[in-house]
């Protein structure tokens, strides 16, 4: 297992939020998770250009008194089942 991140919907945007909300609350009535990739941003270190680093992670919601989070858990590749083309195991 990787980096844990929580994930939460941008305050003050009111699109944002809805959408977040329905998300959240979608994943937790039919008991799901989600896969997502998340890409950090690239940046400069120390004179060097760094590019943006994809990575693949679970998403699982989370609702407690109102409060409406997740929590992105970095996985490898490697912990994926394998599948072809057409997305079948």
């Amino acid at each position: 297992m990787g980096d844990v991140f929580y994930v939460y919907a941008t305050h003050g945007e009111l699109g944002s939020e809805k959408t977040f909300s329905a998300l959240v609350n979608g994943m937790v009535e039919r008991e799901s998770l989600a896969i997502v990739r998340f890409v950090k941003k690239g940046f400069t270190r120390d004179g060097k250009a760094r590019l943006p680093d994809p990575q693949l992670g679970i998403l699982f919601p989370h609702i407690e008194d109102g409060v409406e989070i997740c929590y992105w858990v970095r996985v490898g590749p490697r912990s994926f089942p394998p599948f072809n083309r057409a997305g079948m195991p």
